[in-house]
């Protein structure tokens, strides 16, 4: 049994390794960035739209 899990320890290494080799790190930063960019326009979004809902809570609050 021994002999079989280190072959499946030298198949899953070798695998990685390719994994590994494959990466381009220019494109990998590019994903990030496109990422970080995106998340950033949601967080915009939800801090207009909280905005919006204060003012119409202070507006409605004025009006009473």
């Amino acid at each position: 049994m021994a002999i079989l899990d280190r072959l499946s320890l030298l198949l899953r290494a070798n695998v990685h390794a390719a994994v590994d080799r494959a990466e381009d790190p220019e494109k990998m930063l590019d994903q990030l960035i496109r990422e970080a960019e995106s998340g950033r326009q949601a967080g915009q979004q939800q801090l207009v739209e909280i905005v919006t809902q204060r003012n119409r809570i202070a507006a409605e609050a004025a009006h009473e």
